[in-house]
């Protein structure tokens, strides 16, 4: 299970978040690890592939119920997909930025 505290506080950094939304999958889920961050590059390709499938509610900053259920419930590595990508929510504009 993912720390919301930690999540918070590194997503927080928008250069840091703008950093690695530039490196590959596996670069970045290396980079978030370091920083405490348990994800791996599938966990990122899954953000990755969720905020596409769902691209205007992502560019309004928010996911319907409808977009929510699609985790809700879901395995850990899907709990995790929905915590990092509520906080790239956050970070305007990161999210067309995906190099992964």
């Amino acid at each position: 299970m993912m720390d919301q505290a930690k999540l918070q506080e590194v997503f927080s950094d928008k250069a840091y978040v703008e950093s690695i939304a530039k490196l590959s999958a596996e670069d970045a889920a290396k980079s978030l690890r370091e920083k405490g961050v348990d994800v791996t590059a599938d966990d990122l390709m899954q953000v990755r592939d969720f905020l596409m499938k769902h691209k205007e509610e992502a560019q309004n900053g928010e996911l319907s119920e409808d977009s929510l259920a699609e985790v809700a419930g879901g395995s850990a590595g899907a709990v995790a997909c929905l915590a990092i990508a509520s906080f790239l929510l956050t970070c305007s504009g990161t999210i067309m930025l995906l190099a992964w």
